[in-house]
């Protein structure tokens, strides 16, 4: 492989790797950014042990009257995964059969995490709670998501006072209809969710925090824990930082693409810089004559940069059609992406132009100053 062609990879790889970390970049930034459909903002989890459900109203109570929480809610997990499968079946006031995701929460779950209920009504405290109906066919009340109502063929409007099978109850009331949110990774788009007012199968307390310092509500909410249950640790797990953990992989390959362009780019430069010098001393007789003959310091970098704008122009190409390939490889794993944009092809290639072209300028100023007389005497 000649000289120009190991300057030309070096400098197509510099752009490929640019482009990559650009545009994984911008789906981590749009995965932070993108509204999940509920407030994970100064929202924490407190896990608690299965022996502990009989008294944890009491510690919800005496939680809340700490005031280092605004609402607390009893729920099955936190909001950004929700796994739990079941299954609609024909029955009641729908004919379709379709897998759904189950959340098990309390009356309190739309006020904390601040879920938007676009029909019907919340849980009262006098509906029945799941796990207290005695026959398979006792009124049930359940929450839908729209994707839920959607597949049963509804309207919204129409589907608050239905009755469905989830399953393990033929006669379950739409009570209400929430807007989608996203339960899950940003891999999936949003599925069917039926909330079920069922708070004794919850393992979590979804705690909304005050705004303000979180430390020292959480140094609050801490005591009045350890004076309840002093023998169960105080585990506080911020739902933002849960769902940042959940695209760890992805921030990895962003820091990863990030190192080996900088290394990439710097590799370029190095070898565009010996390229350059090995032209320009070829090509010392030449500039020499030019400089003698009037030409300007603008003109030598316009001499030494056409001999590289083919091959720069061919490797920007190429990474062009890398990145194009790349991303559309790379988004394709994501249900809810960002827009392709052109701008992390511009930017990409208009750096490394631009590297190369200061790499070009000072080498030419390097043998444009040097003495015609002296370079022709030794020519």
């Amino acid at each position: 492989m000649g000289t120009k062609n190991i300057g030309g990879f070096s400098i197509f790889v510099s752009i490929g790797l640019l482009i990559s970390t650009m545009v994984v970049k911008n789906q981590l930034d749009y995965m932070q950014e993108i509204n999940l459909g509920y407030d994970k903002e100064h929202l924490v989890s407190l896990s608690y042990h299965y022996n502990m459900r009989g008294g944890i109203e009491t510690i919800k109570n005496e939680l809340l009257r700490s005031g280092a929480a605004t609402s607390i809610s009893r729920a099955a997990d936190m909001p950004v995964h929700i796994k739990a499968g079941y299954k609609i079946f024909p029955g009641g006031d729908n004919q379709r059969e379709f897998m759904i995701t189950g959340y098990s929460v309390d009356t309190d779950l739309i006020k904390t995490i601040d879920l938007d209920l676009i029909a019907g009504t919340n849980f009262s405290e006098t509906d029945p709670k799941r796990s207290e109906l005695e026959e398979l066919d006792d009124r049930n009340t359940v929450i839908l998501n729209e994707t839920a109502v959607k597949e049963m063929g509804w309207t919204v409007e129409e589907a608050v006072g239905k009755t469905i099978n989830v399953g393990f109850n033929s006669n379950s009331e739409v009570k209400g209809v929430v807007k989608d949110f996203y339960f899950n990774s940003l891999h999936h788009q949003v599925g069917p969710l039926v909330i079920f007012n069922d708070p004794d199968q919850a393992n979590v307390l979804l705690v909304k925090l005050p705004v303000g310092n979180p430390a020292t509500h959480l140094a609050t909410l801490e005591d009045v824990w350890q004076k309840l249950v002093p023998e169960r640790p105080f585990n506080p797990v911020f739902v933002d930082q849960a769902y940042a953990h959940m695209y760890n992989s992805e921030q990895q390959a962003g820091l990863i693409f990030g190192v080996f362009s900088g290394i990439a780019i710097f590799i370029a430069c190095m070898g565009l810089f010996g390229l350059v010098s090995y032209v320009a001393l070829r090509r010392t007789r030449e500039i020499s004559i030019r400089k003698v003959l009037g030409a300007t310091q603008q003109n030598v970098v316009g001499v030494l940069a056409a001999d590289f704008l083919k091959l720069l122009s061919v490797a920007a190409i190429l990474a062009t059609g890398f990145g194009i390939w790349f991303s559309n490889s790379w988004l394709q794993d994501f249900a809810n992406r960002t827009t392709q944009s052109i701008w992390p092809f511009v930017i990409s290639i208009s750096v490394v132009f631009l590297l190369a072209l200061i790499t070009i300028a000072y080498r030419s100023w390097k043998v444009y100053s040097l003495n015609p007389a002296k370079t022709l005497k030794s020519e």
